[in-house]
């Protein structure tokens, strides 16, 4: 009876020392930095006022998950300047509507009809998580 308690413990024991050895996404990757996928940059966006429940999608990418993001737009690359803040979630991408797009450029002091410059980028809400380096430029022309 003891022979087959010691086999089953080290037969156990075997078991978790090599099952220990998957790497676990969530927990190991640490600091990871945040690229920016589109919009490329300098796209142009053309808002339609026939139609303003366009979507204008923003992404991104960072191999740890589950990252809290804001959304950054300015009219400067610095973004100090007419600086608007979005809380973006945890997703990978953020879609504007054509409307809200319009609006925030109205608080930019863009005249109607008028095609100026974003400057864009996330930004974790704990940069010990992630930052991104990238401040992206997107042409956006305003409703008529």
């Amino acid at each position: 009876m003891k022979n087959k308690i010691y086999i089953s413990f080290a037969f156990l024991s075997i078991n978790l020392f090599f099952s220990c050895k998957n790497d676990n996404e969530f927990y190991e990757v640490g600091f990871q930095p945040t690229v920016l996928l589109k919009p490329v940059a300098d796209s142009l966006v053309i808002l339609d006022k026939n139609n303003p429940s366009m979507l204008v999608g923003f992404e991104y990418f960072s191999k740890r998950p589950y990252i809290d993001y804001n959304l950054l737009l300015a009219v400067d690359p610095a973004l100090t300047t007419e600086r608007k803040v979005i809380s973006a979630g945890v997703g990978e991408k953020y879609f504007l509507t054509h409307f809200v797009l319009d609006s925030l450029m109205n608080t930019m002091h863009f005249k109607l009809g008028e095609q100026g410059d974003i400057y864009w980028k996330v930004e974790a809400k704990n940069s010990e998580f992630s930052s991104t380096d990238e401040v992206r430029r997107l042409k956006v022309q305003r409703f008529k």
